[in-house]
């Protein structure tokens, strides 16, 4: 056996074992405490030992009993799993060692297709690249930490490595995960949880172009991608600690393998990427389903145009091999989960549907992707233009009608919904804008020779136009005055050395949770929110070094016992007579 079968042989069995002493570990814990027990080891595990009564109202005893028999099923489906993969070893160590060498293959091949183009296509992707990650580090300082990077940090990202990956209710994973390794670095905190999502973005955008090069041509290729990487949603995913740009990554390497499959059906190496991506996608985050489902239908368009089921049945195998994988990496989530919990995020009544609302689903797919609402007066015409000039040009048919099958997704998932669709569920839409786009420019410029001068023009001007909705809207600044007010209240907090504090404004407690962190601090919050799980009512007379209320709200009787100290658009701070 060669060495790096070897190692190859190694990968497989720790692939396989180390779920099963995860679980195993998950059963020993489980089967070797009482519920209650169990229960005050996860209030000890997220740092929240008064969290109790509140962990036994969503994780019942009944919850407790059946996470016992499931995990300990699921712990001897895995071992018997364990004969049948040491069997075929040498088989599948031979398949990884082929998909290996099949990814330096294509990594290599596309290093030489790089090399082959023009200086000027060159120099313009990597000039753009510095010009997006500039842009990105001027946003990441003039736009405070928001509230839900922050409700991140406090809660995955800040624990540790392997509890960033295991905590219930994290929907971020491979991005908290990441983000946690990234904090190793020495660098500035907030720049450091932010990174990966910069980083993954600016990835997007030079395989974005990548692939509309090889099958467009030049001036698609670069009028589509600076349309694409300065829209409003690639721009706020770039720059926010949310696992959204690693989602619109991961959904795009995903549609280019699913036409590599296409185009090259007999190549097991595109089969093998298509598994990896769609577990690091549904790693990312759960909501990688609506590109998917996005994908699957994309493969039934195909079958129905090409009269055969080749790609969808690669496509659904593919899928289904992902699948243990996933569900190892969300068995946590799964454990500690109960019926009514998912069942409270279930369909809603279909009765509610209206068509209404997708009048409301086509401005805001135009609020989202051009910037401004009625965009979709030309977002919507301009995906069906494409799709209908590039219908007799392969592979821009392709493209284009997978744009067409996105649009109707979109606005039959938010009929069904009753509601338009939200921004982080609509990522698979960019890129099909984007292959619409290219298409149309495809079309216009590939039967004559556009002077590369006039393609510069059109994309300076379409960068321009862009970056005047997305600064001039409140896409990346809605929340920045609350959460410049939120980081001034907590690092005055900080300053003044103040420890146990009585918090009316609830959207402050993020962000004075997080900053305290970044001093190595943990204050005692109490919350005047009944719904809050550090709930406590106001008691004038109690001792709290400071409370801190919205602007204009007056506690009862705190004016006998605090006086008004300082002053925020949003917030005041009240400390003690």
């Amino acid at each position: 056996m060669k060495p790096g079968h070897r190692i190859l042989q190694l990968f497989l069995i720790l692939s396989v074992a180390l779920p099963i002493i995860l679980l195993a570990a998950i059963c020993f814990f489980l089967f070797n405490s009482s519920y209650a027990e169990f229960i005050q080891k996860i209030a000890g595990a997220i740092d929240k030992p008064d969290w109790t009564e509140f962990l036994k109202s969503v994780y019942p005893g009944k919850s407790f009993r059946i996470s016992r028999v499931a995990s300990l099923s699921i712990l001897s489906i895995l071992i018997l799993s364990l004969f049948p993969v040491w069997k075929r070893k040498e088989k599948i160590t031979a398949n990884l060692a082929s998909f290996v060498s099949d990814l330096q293959l294509i990594s290599r091949s596309l290093s030489t297709r790089l090399k082959s183009y023009p200086a000027i296509d060159r120099v313009f992707i990597f000039a753009f690249l510095v010009l997006l990650a500039i842009r990105t580090f001027w946003l990441m300082s003039i736009i405070p930490m928001q509230y839900d990077e922050m409700w991140t940090s406090n809660y995955f990202i800040d624990r540790s490595l392997w509890k960033s990956l295991i905590l219930p209710g994290n929907n971020h994973i491979l991005y908290s995960f990441v983000a946690s390794v990234f904090l190793y670095l020495p660098i500035d905190r907030d720049v450091a949880i932010r990174l990966p999502a910069m980083l993954s973005a600016l990835a997007f955008v030079f395989i974005f172009w990548m692939m509309i090069r090889r099958y467009f041509n030049s001036a698609s290729a670069m009028i589509s991608t600076v349309f694409v990487s300065s829209s409003v949603l690639v721009t706020m995913f770039s720059v926010l600690a949310r696992s959204y740009s690693f989602v619109l990554l991961f959904s795009f390497l995903s549609f280019w393998i699913l036409f590599k499959m296409k185009e090259r059906a007999n190549e097991r190496s595109w089969k093998t990427c298509l598994v990896v991506v769609l577990i690091l996608g549904y790693l990312s985050n759960p909501l990688f389903l609506f590109t998917h489902c996005f994908l699957l239908l994309v493969s039934i368009t195909d079958a129905i145009q090409m009269k055969s089921w080749l790609l969808f049945r690669m496509f659904f195998k593919q899928s289904l091999k992902a699948v243990p994988v996933l569900f190892v990496f969300y068995l946590p989530d799964i454990l500690t989960n109960h019926a009514a919990e998912i069942a409270r995020y279930g369909f809603p009544d279909i009765y509610r549907r209206s068509f209404l609302l997708m009048k409301d689903t086509v401005l805001y797919l135009g609020l989202w992707q051009m910037g401004f609402g009625w965009g979709s007066i030309l977002l919507i015409p301009m995906i069906i233009m494409a799709a209908w000039l590039n219908r007799k040009h392969f592979p821009a048919n392709f493209f284009t009608m997978c744009s067409v099958v996105a649009l109707g997704m979109v606005l039959l998932f938010s009929f069904i919904q009753a509601k338009p669709l939200f921004d982080h569920v609509i990522i698979f839409f960019t890129i099909s804008v984007g292959t619409a786009v290219a298409g149309l420019c495809f079309y216009f410029s590939g039967k004559r020779s556009i002077n590369n001068a006039i393609v510069v023009v059109i994309a300076i001007i379409v960068l321009i136009l862009n970056s005047y909705f997305v600064y001039q809207g409140e896409f990346l600044r809605w929340s920045r005055q609350m959460d410049i007010a939120a980081r001034d209240v907590s690092q005055t907090l900080i300053k003044k050395n103040i420890r146990k504090i009585y918090l009316q404004y609830g959207y402050l407690k993020p962000a004075i949770e997080y900053y305290s962190r970044k001093e190595d601090l943990q204050p005692d919050i109490y919350m005047g929110a009944e719904k809050s799980l550090d709930y406590r009512p106001f008691n004038a007379d109690s001792v709290y070094e400071a409370v801190v209320v919205e602007k204009d709200f007056m506690l009862p009787g705190i004016t006998s016992f605090y006086q008004k100290a300082i002053n925020y658009q949003n917030a005041e701070i009240w400390l003690p007579k």
